[in-house]
């Protein structure tokens, strides 16, 4: 393996120093856009984060409206929800009081009409005595004008009055 000698030192030749200052500006020339690039890119660099922060601020603020509008919103979602619910009970309950007016008022027609039913039974059979009485009266009439009749044809024949 090769190690190389550290401690030799080299002397330029007497024109040495012309090419000295020649290869001062070569490297200077070397150098120069290779920091300009450096220094370009630390500013390009600087210039992305910084834009990348403030859209990142900007979207950090948009996101907490949009939270604050969403908070609002659900607040007020949490209210429209208990208004109906308790409409929905207050419905309810008014159900439940008409259908038992409802029930109460079928009850009463039932009642009502089951009357007026053994009513026009009575009243048909009253009707139907009535005429039976009638009947019976005439015919009874009938009867009797016939007992007379034939006591009359019988005191005629016998020769009474």
């Amino acid at each position: 393996m090769f190690t190389p000698n550290v401690n030799v030192v080299y002397k330029l030749p007497c024109n040495a120093e012309k090419l000295e200052g020649y290869m001062d500006i070569k490297n200077l020339m070397t150098w120069v856009p290779i920091a300009l690039a450096l220094v370009g890119s630390m500013y390009t660099g600087v210039n992305v984060v910084s834009k990348l922060n403030n859209t990142i601020e900007q979207h950090s603020m948009q996101i907490q409206g949009l939270q604050t509008q969403l908070d609002s919103a659900e607040d007020l979602m949490a209210v429209e929800i208990k208004n109906l619910t308790q409409k929905y009970t207050e419905a309810r309950e008014e159900l439940v009081k008409e259908m038992t007016q409802a029930y109460a008022d079928i009850a009463e027609i039932r009642a009502k009409t089951d009357a007026l039913r053994d009513n026009s039974f009575k009243l048909a059979s009253e009707a139907e005595l009535r005429a039976m009485e009638d009947s019976y009266y005439k015919l009874s009439d009938s009867l009797n004008q016939l007992k007379y009749d034939l006591r009359d044809l019988k005191n005629e024949m016998t020769g009474g009055y």
